[in-house]
Parts: structure tokens; sequence; C-alpha cells
């Protein structure tokens, strides 16, 4: 950036006419054809105007590859000034821990959970169980018997599913589910953008246990932990992720 500060300074020196051709060259936002009439244009006089083009250009080229350069860096290279070099220090070294992403997960850590809920079939159950009860405190006659008897079916079915369900979770626990493959996936991305990224919520909470005394206390490993769990926190504690509906009880058979 210093660099683009001294070229910026030196090409201040364009002639009135030209400011407006030297800031949009320099921040491609010419295109060819203009650029190649403008500087037959330019060639073809003998001006002032033709020197310092002649003179400037390859700094005009520079400066454009320079701002080019800068707009595509990641927050890593705007770090401001102010942070304690400690804080910037943490900064180079979790940038150089991201993880490898090998699977891509865009859902957030709340929405996997949520879809997992909907795919459970004892919630589905209950969802419907609970809806043919509000039935059945409004339904007369024919109607009242015939939610009735669908109640009881689904009781039955309930019963079956919330057996099968405590049967898989006991297996669960010694094997990798579906979802569980899915959070990892969702906490490895998660590491990965927080650490190449860095993000200003990633800044602050650096600058935080730094004002502690707590930042320089933490290996790179226990920091890189430390803000992975911080992220999975901020990415799992959305609203969208409703809370759980109370379990309904069954009469017994």
């Amino acid at each position: 950036m210093e660099r683009q500060a001294e070229l910026e300074q030196l090409l201040a020196t364009a002639p009135e006419d030209q400011r407006s051709f030297v800031d949009r060259i320099t921040r491609s936002q010419l295109d060819p054809v203009e650029m190649h009439e403008y500087l037959t244009a330019a060639m073809a006089e003998q001006s002032a105007r033709r020197d310092w083009i002649l003179s400037n250009w390859p700094h005009l080229i520079e400066l454009e590859q320079v701002t080019a350069q800068i707009a595509t860096q990641a927050p890593l290279a705007h770090w401001p000034t102010t942070q304690p070099p400690e804080v910037q220090h943490a900064l180079a070294t979790l940038h150089a821990l991201a993880p490898e992403v090998e699977t891509q997960e865009s859902r957030t850590l709340a929405e996997i959970d949520e879809a997992e809920r909907a795919a459970d079939p004892v919630h589905r159950l209950e969802t419907r169980h609970r809806h043919l009860r509000t039935l059945a405190s409004r339904a007369v006659d024919d109607e009242a018997q015939a939610v009735e008897a669908e109640l009881a079916r689904l009781t039955t079915e309930l019963r079956a599913a919330r057996q099968s369900k405590r049967i898989d979770r006991t297996f669960d626990r010694y094997r990798k589910t579906p979802w569980d493959a899915a959070r990892d996936a969702r906490i490895q991305t998660l590491t990965h953008d927080t650490l190449a990224n860095q993000p200003q919520w990633l800044i602050d909470e650096l600058v935080k246990l730094h004002t502690a005394g707590q930042l320089s206390a933490l290996t790179p490993e226990e920091l890189k932990s430390h803000v992975a769990a911080k992220a999975a926190t901020l990415d799992g504690g959305r609203p969208a992720l409703a809370a759980e509906p109370p379990t309904i009880e069954l009469a017994p058979s």
C-alpha cells in the first residue's frame, strides 16, 4: 500500500484534462478499445500531454496492477495499524493454520440441526400426533371416531419409532451418522473461512484476549481451537434454530 501511495502522488502531476483518464485506467475501468483510441490520439500530438504520457506510462501501468492486487487481497493484508503487534502476530499465525477443506458445507450448524430434526421419524410422528389430538378435541360423532382410530394407530407407530430410535442411539455412540459428518464438515468449513478471511469478530476476540492478558498464554493450536469453538457457537446460535418441542406422553398400552 506504500507503493500505491507513492505512485498516486507521482501521477498527481498529470495535466488537469487527463486526471479522469488516469483515474479510470489505474482502476481498470477503461476498456482496451477506448484506451487504444486515446493513446493513438495522444501520440499524434506534439504537446505536454504527449510528453507526460510517454514519461509516466510505466507508472500508470504499475499503479493499475498494484490497485488490482490490493483489491483482491484478503482482510489479512489490511490490518489496522492500531492493532497491537501481538494481535497482528496472532492473526498471521491463525492465517497459516487455516485447514484445507475437503467438503464444503454451506448450511449452518443451526440449519443442520433443524434438518436432522425434520427428518427424524419420531419428530414427524409427534407433530402428527399433536395435530390429531387438537382435531379430536373439536371433532364430534363420526369424525371424532375416525380421529380417535387414527390416534390409536399413530400411537402404536410412535411407540415403535421411539423404540427404534433408542436402539439407533445406542449404536450411534460407536459410529458417525450422516448428520455428524455434516456437522464435522461445517466446522471444518467454518474454521477455514474464519482463519483465512479473518472477519471483524475474530480481530475483536483477539483484542479482548490480549487486553485480558490471555492471548500470549495460548499456544497456536489452543488459539485455533478457541476460535473454531467461537465460530461454531456463532453459527449454531441463530434464532432459526427452533426450540425442541416437548415429548408427547403416551398412555400405557
